[in-house]
């Protein structure tokens, strides 16, 4: 927590403003508490705030995308690419790999990060194997994202045989 005043003694009257420290989040944002001294007791300890760590962006890998109809959501994500694809951008928290995304750069610049909480809807991008429409939510929890258990795995085309040649086909249950 930052506080707006310093030394170990506060006289009467004295009033202090504490709140999350950069890169941290409560229940009320980034908003001040004032604390008041008054007659040898600090006014307004109860309402201090629990501050959490705030989450790096949340690193989308090829094939999934920010749930459809969550878009809003998708300014606490970024793109890995490969190498080849893009510039090297990089990102809070990145993994290994080249990130992509104007997304990071505003973050940013304009925060400290994804607040505590927020959960994003994730989803196989079309063309890559999953149940149609399956979602799974990952949710930063103090600094750290859940885990996503989503597999995502590029489909194959489709293909021309002779008329000579018999196909059967085995979809596997996902």
């Amino acid at each position: 927590m930052n506080t707006s005043s310093e030394g170990s003694i506060a006289q009467q009257g004295a009033e202090w403003y504490i709140c999350c420290a950069a890169g941290f989040n409560s229940s009320i944002g980034t908003a001040s508490v004032k604390l008041v001294c008054s007659e040898g007791n600090w006014l307004g300890l109860e309402s201090i705030p629990e501050c959490n760590a705030d989450c790096p962006l949340y690193i989308l890998h090829e094939g999934y995308e920010v749930e459809k109809g969550s878009e809003a959501l998708a300014k606490f994500t970024a793109t890995q690419m490969s190498p080849a694809e893009g510039s090297m951008a990089s990102a809070p928290g990145n993994l290994a790999g080249a990130v992509q995304s104007p997304n990071a750069r505003a973050l940013e610049q304009n925060s400290s990060g994804v607040p505590h909480r927020i959960s994003i809807g994730i989803q196989c991008v079309d063309g890559y194997g999953r149940m149609p429409g399956a979602v799974e939510h990952v949710q930063c929890n103090d600094g750290q994202w859940s885990p996503l258990s989503l597999v995502c795995q590029k489909d194959c085309l489709s293909f021309n045989v002779s008329s000579s040649v018999h196909t059967s086909s085995h979809v596997p249950k996902h």
